[in-house]
């Protein structure tokens, strides 16, 4: 595997590209958070195509008779996307895609926030679906803001 030029764009969450090179084929794999579609593309032909949600999806295809697979795996409490690139059930690369930033911290103002909700919400006699939309809008906000700071790192074998 040649991994000089392996490369991962991964500007945001939102979109991931992935690219493996295997001899003189190029292997471009995109995931998209918001819409679940993921593709692989071998020498910038689709070879695979779906949309899910699920927290792990499988693409397999054949490229001269070798079965090459791309796993992906989101693990949703920690925020991370991994993608793990196999060429005959064998582990060639694996990267994870993880926000960067502190998330305890984050999860002890969202609760703080969450409180404030409460307390104002109490006070004000709110119904309980106007407090809930209102956290919900909360915390949906800062979840964009966070998410387009990605960090990547490479997994070792």
């Amino acid at each position: 595997m040649n991994t000089k030029t392996d490369n991962v764009n991964a500007p945001s969450l939102y979109e991931l590209c992935f690219m493996f090179h295997e001899n003189d084929i190029k292997i471009t794999v995109k995931s998209s958070v918001i819409s679940g579609l993921e593709s692989v593309y071998v020498n910038d032909k689709l070879m695979s195509k779906k949309r899910t949600f699920k927290r792990n999806s499988r693409h397999i295809f054949h490229i001269s008779g070798i079965e090459y697979q791309v796993l992906f795996k989101t693990e949703i409490l920690k925020g991370q996307i991994k993608c793990t690139f196999f060429k005959n059930g064998q582990m060639i690369k694996s990267y994870t895609a993880l926000p960067k930033g502190n998330n305890y911290v984050k999860f002890a103002w969202y609760g703080l926030i969450g409180f404030a909700v409460g307390i104002l919400s109490s006070y004000l006699s709110w119904p309980f679906w106007a407090s809930a939309l209102i956290l919900l809008f909360v915390i949906s906000l800062a979840y964009i803001r966070e998410i387009k700071r990605v960090t990547i790192k490479e997994n070792y074998i």
